[in-house]
């Protein structure tokens, strides 16, 4: 009993010490008593804490170069996406980010974060001089094999010397990702061209699924080590040198529907087959509905479909901004380099 009592005194002394090290990787303030807002469990196995200064919520100690190392292997969660849901996926953010910029006179993309280039692809089929860039050395081989891509493997701080300037650089699902994410913005502010802008799409700490749902919301798992709201992002953006700050935020096409969250769905499966199958499609009928609910039942298949998608919706929302609805399960910002 002594032994087990010792140990628990020395796990509670180490998670003291650890909290008392807090260092936001936003903001750099450096906390004796960082608000944790999330213990470790099943979906999201570290403690989350946020920064009271500027509400950037991280994963507390964090992972080592050689942790992150390990956990982008060959079975990354993405990797195993389907091809058509990774089109579907494109097409949604392409319509998203880069639509409203097409009419600009200029239109140099960096796509950082491009994984297996499908939404790299769709860009260049629209008029744009892309280059692709993914930490995974495979997904960059893969993507400039399959669509002759030009793609560069690694971190952007390893190749922000050499590149070009860009007028777009889009941070697509990323920036939740790396362990210094103030870093990361003052190296897209290098490679922007004047006026330029960068994209950011990231899951919302403060969206309306992760309020209601805590624990069980989609958005946590163990790659996503930080976590923003729109105060959060904004601030970020602004310190690393961005202004003309415009925030809004959407919820992935496969989520939209109440009966398609896994947050509930879970719940569902535990009723009675009866009950859960009417519960099911009462649920079902819930939830905002977008212009993109059409790809989760019928997804591009191929590039000419998604490309077909873009053009019809496109004519639809000519000149359409982000949207300020603020509840989607993922934020997204705008900024222009100061």
């Amino acid at each position: 009993m002594t032994m087990i009592a010792t140990s628990m005194n020395a796990n509670a002394i180490q998670a003291t010490q650890q909290a008392a090290r807090f260092e936001c990787a936003a903001c750099g303030a450096s906390l004796d008593s960082p608000r944790r807002v999330l213990r470790s469990g099943a979906a999201c196995p570290f403690d989350l804490f946020r920064c009271s200064d500027c509400g950037m919520v991280q994963q507390q100690p964090r992972y080592t170069p050689a942790e992150l190392s390990r956990l982008y292997s060959a079975d990354y969660y993405v990797f195993e996406e389907s091809d058509s849901h990774r089109w579907a996926r494109a097409v949604q953010q392409y319509m998203i980010h880069l639509a409203p910029l097409e009419s600009r006179g200029e239109r140099r993309l960096l796509d950082v974060g491009c994984a297996l280039g499908h939404l790299s692809a769709l860009a260049r089929a629209r008029g744009w001089e892309v280059v692709g860039l993914d930490v995974s050395a495979e997904a960059a081989s893969q993507a400039a094999v399959r669509f002759g891509l030009e793609v560069r493997a690694g971190p952007l701080a390893r190749h922000v010397d050499t590149l070009r300037r860009f007028d777009v650089v889009f941070l697509g699902d990323v920036i939740e990702h790396v362990p210094h994410p103030a870093l990361l913005l003052r190296d897209v502010r290098r490679i922007l061209a004047r006026d330029g802008s960068v994209c950011i799409d990231t899951p919302n700490w403060g969206g309306f699924w992760r309020r209601w749902t805590g624990r069980r919301w989609i958005g946590l798992n163990r790659f996503h080590i930080n976590l923003f709201d729109e105060r959060s992002l904004s601030h970020l953006a602004q310190a690393a040198g961005f202004g003309q700050i415009v925030a809004g935020s959407y919820t992935h096409y496969r989520y939209e529907g109440w009966g398609a969250r896994p947050e509930l769905l879970a719940w569902v499966q535990r009723l009675p087959r009866a009950l859960g199958w009417r519960v099911g499609r009462v649920l079902s009928r819930l939830g905002r509905h977008s212009a993109f609910g059409s790809l989760s039942s019928r997804p591009p298949t191929d590039e000419a479909a998604a490309l077909q998608l873009i053009g019809q919706m496109a004519a639809k929302q000519a000149g359409r901004s982000i949207s300020s609805e603020r509840s989607g399960d993922n934020l997204t910002l705008r900024a222009v380099r100061s």
